[in-house]
């Protein structure tokens, strides 16, 4: 079964993992030596006047363009932590990717409960397309992953990536975000 396939608990379970949401009440240091400071993201939970919406698609070899539809999209408010959570799953804070396949991905140390707190989450539709609203201004991570089997049901054929997009947002913006491949010409 494809990952975007999985029931919507085990998918955020699995996106808490790999892309950091979780929390705990006192800042612990992770094996980086950041830690976790609520105060940090407690600007994320006020309404706002900001949007995101986007898509993700990727292109493989083969040509076929897959999407994200039914994963989860997470997004990530802009701390020390989450930077230096998506530095090391991403290899930068800019743009970037993981990729899913098996023994592939990079991993790092499950992340403090108390940030899952931050992070809001909605789901790609049927043509890969996600969106947020009612956002405050301040810098923001969109996540999500596009991936497939090559082979039936065979998790060893499980073949995609996880994204990452940096997003700045202020003024009552509606910021577009292509994760992936650029769009056919």
């Amino acid at each position: 079964m494809a990952l975007h396939r999985l029931r919507p608990d085990a998918w955020l379970l699995m996106m808490a993992a790999l892309l950091g949401a979780g929390c705990s009440a006192l800042p612990e240091r992770d094996a980086s030596g950041v830690a976790f400071d609520p105060a940090a993201v407690a600007w994320a939970s006020a309404r706002g006047k900001n949007a995101v919406r986007g898509s993700a698609v990727v292109r493989p070899a083969s040509g076929e363009a897959r999407t994200c539809a039914g994963a989860t999209v997470a997004l990530l408010p802009d701390s020390p932590y989450t930077r230096d959570r998506i530095r090391r799953l991403y290899g930068g804070t800019e743009r970037g990717s993981n990729d899913l396949a098996p023994g592939a991905a990079r991993q790092i140390e499950a992340p403090d409960p108390a940030f899952g707190r931050a992070v809001r989450t909605t789901t790609c539709d049927i043509h890969g397309r996600f969106a947020f609203s009612a956002l405050p201004d301040g810098i923001w991570y969109v996540t999500t992953s596009v991936a497939w089997r090559t082979r039936g049901n065979d998790p060893a054929s499980q073949v995609g990536t996880a994204l990452m997009q940096r997003v700045v947002l202020g003024g009552a913006i509606a910021a577009q975000v292509q994760l992936g491949s650029p769009p056919a010409p």
